[in-house]
């Protein structure tokens, strides 16, 4: 009744103060109503805390899993509610991610990243405010520059004249914050331009420079001492020219299989195995792409994902994108389920090199939905029969359980055929005693 009153009357004081008792008694998670939080500072960085909490909480369990986007959602609505409760998120994560250091620093820089992203999404620029919070009293971003990333940023669009303005202080010995250029969805746009699938976007003349920026962004460090800023560029050239390297390769090439080693050496940098990740994606999943997938792809997403965990979630996307789009292609149902079949294996491969909950999940997702029939889904249940061994986590269980368990995937003679599934049933299945 409280709560209800208080969104009715918002600037009542005696319903504003009986809401501050009840969120001084540590009951804040019960206020569902950002606005009737809003309304009082202390209330609402407790509220936005336990949101914090929740997300930080799902995300150690694993990303990309139901709990955590319920969580994540959850928090974009408290985040979200105004321009005000955007403001205050952003500039509290960042004043955080400043003065803390290790997974502390690292948690909140990801979440305002995240939260970055999701404005983008919904067609609102926040890139004013990402520049604002990395300016400080001592260094001054110079005008030109904010006007050129907000530039790109609102139009989310490159341009050369705006990236030769970037490429020309990053080149200097006095080159601005890191930070600047590693906004996620100005290395989403440089990455497009230098490795869609369709060609390279760039004009030879202005390649170098996108080059540059996406190398500098990847591997140049920078540490900040007594107030002195220092930038570490020893990898840089490496780094840059490997990147030059795989998009000439991939411009001049119409058969990856003959550059197979070229290609596994180079995906050991993360930039260019995302770079090649992104040329994949455009591959598998173009129009002009008709039929079964090349092995030569389906290895290099493999590799990628054995390689590199922080693409895990990327690699994910994409199969997920592949496997609707075999869905939906007019082919004869056995073609379907064998390119189908491809794909979970891909998705047990995931599952091996650390993503488990969330494949799972997925799988779990498509019986439910009718997305995947049972066949299928019994296959991928007995290629992680082979691969996993106790003990299981409780959150694995949960999710894996009810496949095994299923009647109408795996029935009583298959059971009797596989022992390992009777196994995992007995392990997982608490006795009475």
């Amino acid at each position: 009744m409280v709560y209800s009153l208080a969104e009715q009357y918002p600037h009542c004081l005696m319903l504003n103060f009986a809401v501050k008792l009840i969120s001084d008694a540590g009951f804040q998670h019960e206020i569902s109503n950002v606005n009737t939080a809003a309304q009082q500072l202390e209330i609402f960085s407790r509220v936005l805390l336990s949101a914090i909490d929740a997300v930080l909480a799902e995300h150690r369990r694993g990303p990309m899993t139901e709990a955590y986007e319920k969580a994540f959602a959850e928090l974009v609505r408290v985040v979200c509610h105004s321009e005000h409760t955007y403001l205050y998120t952003q500039a509290l994560l960042h004043v955080i991610s400043e003065e803390e250091q290790g997974m502390a620093a690292a948690a909140c820089a990801h979440i305002s990243q995240a939260l970055r992203m999701v404005a983008h999404e919904r067609e609102q620029d926040t890139s004013a405010l990402y520049v604002a919070l990395l300016q400080s009293n001592d260094e001054q971003i110079a005008p030109n520059l904010i006007q050129a990333m907000h530039t790109m940023m609102n139009k989310k669009c490159l341009n050369p004249a705006d990236i030769t303005q970037l490429y020309q202080q990053y080149v200097s010995p006095n080159p601005p914050p890191i930070e600047l250029i590693r906004e996620p969805l100005f290395i989403d746009m440089l990455i497009d331009s230098l490795f869609a699938y369709d060609g390279v976007k760039v004009h030879t003349d202005h390649r170098p420079k996108y080059v540059y920026l996406l190398a500098y962004a990847a591997c140049v460090g920078e540490k900040k001492k007594n107030g002195v800023r220092t930038q570490g560029r020893q990898e840089l050239d490496t780094t840059r020219d490997a990147i030059e390297r795989l998009v000439t390769l991939l411009e001049s090439t119409d058969d990856l299989l003959k550059e197979l080693n070229q290609l596994l050496y180079g995906i050991r940098l993360p930039v260019v195995a995302a770079g090649l990740l992104h040329y994949l994606r455009g591959n598998l999943l173009s129009d002009d792409v008709i039929g079964e997938p090349e092995p030569v792809h389906l290895v290099l997403l493999d590799q990628i994902a054995t390689s590199h965990p922080n693409l895990h979630m990327r690699v994910f996307r994409v199969l997920c994108e592949l496997y609707d789009r075999q869905s939906s292609m007019q082919e004869a149902a056995e073609v379907i389920m064998e390119r189908q079949r491809n794909v979970i294996d891909r998705f047990v491969h995931l599952l091996s090199v650390g993503l488990a909950l969330p494949v799972v999940e997925k799988v779990n997702r498509m019986f439910r939905d009718g997305q995947i029939d049972s066949s299928l889904v019994r296959y991928f249940a007995v290629e992680v029969l082979e691969i996993v061994a106790p003990p299981y986590s409780q959150d694995f269980i949960d999710a894996f359980l009810p496949i095994v368990s299923n009647q109408e995937i795996f029935d009583q003679n298959v059971h009797d055929k596989l022992p390992a599934a009777k196994e995992f049933i007995e392990q997982c299945t608490p006795t009475s005693s």
